[in-house]
């Protein structure tokens, strides 16, 4: 998300201080600034985030804070040189302040506060199935625990956990398990997203493996390798030893 800002304080010092030090978010979009004398309606209806000045002259800050009130009104950080303007306008509705001269460490936090301010106010506007889908983004992905076969007029579902391995076969995938191959219309790419892959490595371009089976990789030849399962099935290794030991957490 991109956070629409306004720089205003009468001080040009400040502005391009505070300016220099936004320069490094990259999420943090400078739409104007200027004085605070008079508060750019336009450009504040447009604004994210507004960097306010509270002691400028001919200026009420809690005044114009209280302006900016309501559902779509942009976040306000309130810019001062002594704590006692600042909190005064904090008070009134301001996400947070910053006391002149600005620290980068210091502004950091504010800016997370009013990404939080933000992501919160988007989040409200959602439709309740929207918010619930979101949830269930954030929970993490969510993976088959079976996998339904097409057997002519029914429809079976194989546990995961009984797939020893997989193999393509054009647009359709052979389920190798302990009680029989099952025949799939399905794409091996398509069953490896499906299976979490802490279960299930691809360890070559036809053919994923349940690494519950595996029972050791036996060297080839130019860095080639074999696994061995525990029924004793011999199953060729394209990965190279790099990819193999990142997949399969190596020590």
């Amino acid at each position: 998300m991109i956070i629409r800002t306004l720089i205003l304080d009468h001080e040009p010092a400040a502005r391009q201080a505070l300016r220099a030090l936004l320069a490094g978010e990259p999420d943090v979009e400078i739409l104007a600034e200027g004085s605070p004398t008079v508060l750019p309606a336009a450009a504040a209806a447009r604004a994210d985030l507004i960097f306010l000045e509270a002691d400028a002259p001919g200026v009420t800050t809690l005044a114009s804070v209280a302006d900016l009130a309501g559902d779509r009104a942009p976040a306000v950080v309130i810019l001062a040189r002594t704590a006692s303007h600042a909190l005064a306008a904090f008070d009134a509705g301001a996400v947070d302040y910053l006391l002149k001269p600005f620290q980068p460490g210091r502004l950091h936090r504010t800016l997370e506060r009013v990404r939080e301010r933000l992501q919160a106010r988007s989040l409200s506007r959602l439709s309740p199935a929207h918010r619930r889908l979101l949830a269930d983004l954030e929970d993490g992905p969510t993976y088959w625990t079976r996998i339904p076969v097409r057997d002519r007029d029914r429809v079976l579902f194989v546990p995961v956990e009984a797939l020893i391995w997989a193999e393509a076969e054009d647009n359709y995938v052979l389920l190798h398990t302990a009680r029989g191959n099952h025949l799939v219309r399905l794409t091996l790419n398509a069953l490896e997203t499906a299976l979490n892959p802490e279960d299930f490595c691809r360890i070559s371009r036809s053919v994923l493996l349940n690494l519950t089976h595996l029972a050791e990789l036996r060297p080839l030849f130019k860095g080639r390798y074999v696994a061995v399962l525990r029924d004793g099935t011999r199953l060729p290794v394209t990965r190279s030893v790099d990819e193999l030991e990142r997949l399969l957490k190596f020590s």
